[in-house]
């Protein structure tokens, strides 16, 4: 799988691997025209690729490739590929490549801390004046129109943050030594309220995770009714997981002082030949709502009663992708006095190609790629 899986505060947070969008192996246009080089090629298309990866959760390991940015940018009708990517190429590109289609959304600033904080992926641009020095050392002093994605979200002191994955970053050769060390690189924190100041109140494309993969069937083996309660031991650290794709964890949280949810049903899920079973957390059920949690977890202390099971029926059942979190009355960003579908623009080439004193990445605990 490419990419990694980073916990972030209680919910684990997958970051796609990592591609610079200056381009390092041979390609060409239709015409012939070489497309690789030292320059800046398409950050649009790069963005584009890391909300792609997170919507496959880094299962397509193909679609992971830097061959598979220029195939974006081939499919999506822009005929020049180097004066810059409006939004609606990258839409026509995934409709085209990926038979998927994305609205372009208009959040304000409480919808997009609400999708931060629902683990969706902004693919959003930026008016890199805005940017702090530090954010902007990797487009340079261009003034230029620039695309990025941002994901996850904390609170570090009273700061808010998100995570910023630049196309144009260079990951520090001191803290990523090789290419496939490179890909490991998870971005770094970003002030939102820098966020908030820089990003474009239009034209944003959003993905959530998993969304792309075909939902797993789970077989209900028994159901409740009234929901069984699950009492969690003091001290438990518990990890729930996502039903529409069960390997993935999604919040995980410690409980010093003990606990309880409730579950409606227990379902298995099988790969590779071997069957797990989880407690299914009904909607509305407390932080893990919604979620799945491994039957066996020694954390939790609950005895299923004997006598016959409920009645299973369907014997199978998926779950769809949630909807994306709706904020009522959001207030709108800042217009920039772009005009629709706004082409990104050339960067500088005056930026830092190895960051040697830079910090490695800040991740509280990380699971191996």
């Amino acid at each position: 799988m490419p990419g990694q899986y980073i916990l972030i505060g209680n919910r684990w947070t997958y970051f796609p691997a990592f591609f610079n969008e200056r381009l390092t192996g041979h390609f060409t246009d239709p015409k012939g025209n070489n497309l690789s080089g030292p320059n800046f090629w398409s950050c649009t298309f790069t963005a584009l690729l890391y909300g792609i990866n997170f919507a496959f959760l880094g299962q397509h390991p193909a679609r992971s490739t830097q061959a598979e940015i220029v195939a974006l940018a081939l499919e999506s009708g822009d005929e020049t590929l180097r004066n810059g990517s409006s939004t609606s190429q990258m839409q026509a590109a995934l409709t085209k490549r990926y038979k998927h289609s994305k609205g372009q959304e208009k959040r304000g600033q409480e919808g997009i801390r609400a999708g931060l904080k629902n683990g969706e992926m902004l693919i959003g641009g930026l008016d890199s004046d805005d940017l702090s020095d530090h954010f902007r050392r990797f487009i340079g002093d261009s003034g230029a129109l620039h695309r990025a994605a941002f994901v996850g979200y904390r609170k570090s002191g009273k700061i808010e943050q998100t995570r910023i994955l630049d196309p144009m970053a260079v990951p520090s050769k001191t803290h990523f030594p090789t290419p496939e060390d490179r890909k490991k690189y998870a971005g770094e924190w970003f002030p939102l309220d820098d966020l908030f100041a820089a990003v474009w109140g239009f034209e944003q494309i959003w993905f959530q995770p998993g969304e792309y993969l075909e939902a797993r069937k789970l077989v209900v083996v028994r159901r409740f009714n009234p929901a069984l309660p699950v009492p969690i031991r003091k001290g438990a650290t518990i990890v729930s997981f996502d039903p529409r794709f069960p390997p993935r964890k999604v919040i995980q949280r410690r409980f010093p002082e003990g606990s309880g949810t409730r579950a409606e049903a227990i379902v298995s899920f099988t790969s590779g030949g071997k069957t797990t079973e989880y407690f299914r957390v009904p909607d509305g059920g407390g932080v893990f709502g919604g979620l799945l949690l491994m039957r066996v977890d020694p954390g939790l202390d609950v005895t299923v009663p004997g006598g016959a099971p409920a009645p299973v029926a369907p014997a199978t059942v998926t779950f769809a992708v949630p909807s994306p979190i709706v904020v009522a009355n959001d207030l709108a960003l800042p217009d920039k006095g772009h005009p629709p579908d706004v082409l990104s623009t050339p960067l500088s080439s005056n930026i830092d190609d190895d960051p040697a004193a830079a910090k490695p990445p800040d991740e509280k605990a990380a699971e191996p790629a």
